[in-house]
C-alpha cells in the first residue's frame, strides 16, 4: 500500500467517526429535551437577587433628590 491510499483511508475513518459522534450527540440531546430535562429552565448568566418571600426587587437605584 502506498502513502496515498493510507491517507485516504485515514480521512474516511476520521470523517466516519466524527459523523457518528455527531449523530449520537444530537440523538442524546433530543432524548433529554423529550424527557423534559431542559423544560422550563432558563440559563441565567446574571441571576436576580431574591428575598425570602420570593419577591424580585427592582435593579435600578432610586433617583437621588436634587438640592437647591
Amino acid at each position: 500500500m502506498n502513502c496515498e491510499t493510507i491517507f485516504s483511508l485515514v480521512v474516511v475513518v476520521v470523517f466516519t467517526l466524527l459523523s457518528l459522534g455527531a449523530i449520537v450527540f444530537a440523538f442524546s440531546v433530543w432524548i433529554l429535551i423529550r424527557r423534559g430535562v431542559f423544560a422550563g429552565k432558563k440559563i441565567n448568566l446574571i441571576p436576580e437577587h431574591r428575598t425570602e418571600r420570593g419577591h424580585v426587587p427592582p435593579r435600578d437605584l432610586p433617583i437621588p433628590k436634587k438640592r437647591d
